[in-house]
């Protein structure tokens, strides 16, 4: 379905998640037009928001009809900015070990694994907010790790002061006015962030590290076109405080890079170690068997093939016990 012209939001888009219908499937056609409302004014500012790798943010919206992942209820709207599917894919394998199956199952979207900003709409306000779960194993380390660097945590401190307006910051839902928090406020937040919630079926916006705005219903809808603007204005203010906490390979500060590139050498090498018998599946020596001699990082191996040495990419081989022989 193609976006609909940009109009603002109305008091139907509003309402179309009062509470009497987050459970119901009557109002999916209404909470799909108040979601391609907000995709419209909100989706193309992901161009101008940036990772800590520069590379641009991704947008996705929160689903607007109940079912297992929203634990059957729309109570909010959101439009999702964080990094792309690619940088995600790399990550997860990390995360996922660090979650419970429970967990998994319990809420399987990326906003649970990764950092990310969003613009939410509820029946009474929108907001515009950093977000990062505290199962968001590798972004949560990293912010943690990082601000046991004093020069970091000023760092961190000085660019909750920089905001703009109204902001509020805590582990939702108790925030405070992020102006107000001096090094020893931040602290405090971080050392009760760095101790996971016991439960594993917290709700979905139960002590999340969040900095946030919020607007009034009224306030948004008065915006009409011109929110986008104000969107704009506030995410832009949020993005640094993104690249402050989202890992990357220039934001590293729990060595994730080393573990990276140890789970690819490995998909390079393809579980072949010295000593192995295998067969060429492929190339001039396709069919032959051969004993490893030497496993390269890159994937490259030395065998020996009967009396000569030669080079072969592990993709060409296969362990001898695949064929049954």
């Amino acid at each position: 379905m193609p976006l609909p012209m940009l109009t603002g939001l109305t008091d139907a888009d509003f309402d179309a998640y009062l509470p009497a219908k987050w459970r119901s499937n009557v109002y999916n056609r209404e909470r799909l037009e108040a979601k391609q409302r907000l995709l419209s004014l909100s989706a193309p500012l992901a161009t101008d928001l940036a990772g800590p790798d520069a590379v641009p943010l991704d947008a996705a919206a929160s689903a607007e009809h109940p079912a297992l992942f929203n634990h059957k209820q729309v109570d909010a709207q959101h439009i999702y900015f964080s990094r792309g599917e690619l940088a995600r894919r790399a990550l997860d394998a990390i995360i996922d070990r660090a979650r419970g199956v429970a967990s998994l199952l319990d809420d399987p979207t990326p906003q649970r694994s990764h950092v990310f900003l969003v613009v939410s709409l509820y029946h009474d306000r929108l907001e515009i907010a950093l977000r990062l779960h505290p199962e968001a194993t590798v972004d949560r380390q990293n912010l943690l790790r990082k601000c046991q660097d004093p020069f970091e945590l000023d760092h961190l401190v000085a660019l909750l002061h920089a905001l703009p307006g109204v902001f509020r910051a805590g582990l939702s839902p108790r925030l405070t006015e992020a102006a107000g928090m001096d090094r020893d406020a931040v602290e405090a937040l971080l050392r009760r962030f760095a101790t996971p919630p016991a439960s594993t079926t917290l709700p979905s916006e139960s002590e999340l590290w969040t900095i946030s705005q919020t607007l009034s219903r009224a306030e948004a809808i008065a915006a009409g076109p011109g929110l986008t603007s104000v969107l704009a204005e506030s995410l832009a203010a949020l993005a640094p405080l993104y690249r402050f906490c989202a890992w990357s390979r220039d934001n590293d500060f729990v060595s994730v890079r080393e573990a990276l590139a140890k789970k690819a050498s490995e998909r390079r090498q393809r579980g072949i170690a010295c000593g192995d018998e295998v067969r060429v599946v492929r190339g001039l020596f396709a069919g032959q068997l051969a004993a490893v001699q030497e496993v390269d990082p890159r994937g490259l191996l030395r065998v020996l093939i009967g009396k000569r040495t030669v080079k072969l990419d592990a993709a060409d081989v296969e362990p001898r016990a695949q064929r049954g022989t």
